[in-house]
């Protein structure tokens, strides 16, 4: 699916203007799928016959989901442990950090990488060559 997106206006027979550079690369009773996004100044104020008098805009919806409140359900009361706890950690000090062995480790890693890496092409190039 290629998306494309460009500003258009209705004509007075209802019909959506589609731009040439785009209408060319569209094969002729192809379906088309039409998202219509309208700014609320430019669509007029009065609901007409084929708008619901019941639609609710987005900015109604939030403002009822904020009058609401807080799910006291939802809502776990702070018991002071954390706290607590932070202030009788011990001040134990990390361990040393030993740089050599790290390196060390890191080496081997990469050498059984490098050995798996090796055995799988291997493995690869058999399975090519039969």
């Amino acid at each position: 699916m290629v998306a494309y997106e460009f500003l258009t206006q209705l004509t007075n027979t209802e019909a959506v203007l589609i731009p040439p550079e785009y209408a060319r690369k569209l094969h002729k009773g192809a379906p088309v799928r039409v998202i219509i996004l309208v700014d609320e100044v430019a669509q007029g104020g009065e609901a007409t016959q084929d708008t619901p008098v019941d639609l609710i805009s987005l900015e109604a919806i939030v403002a009822k989901i904020q009058r609401m409140g807080p799910n006291p359900n939802s809502i776990t009361p702070a018991s002071g442990l954390l706290a607590k706890h932070l202030r009788e950690l011990p001040e134990a000090p990390e361990p040393p950090y030993d740089t050599e062995a790290w390196l060390q480790e890191w080496e081997r890693f990469e050498a059984e990488m490098k050995t798996n890496s090796l055995t799988h092409e291997a493995d690869e190039a058999r399975k090519f060559a039969e």
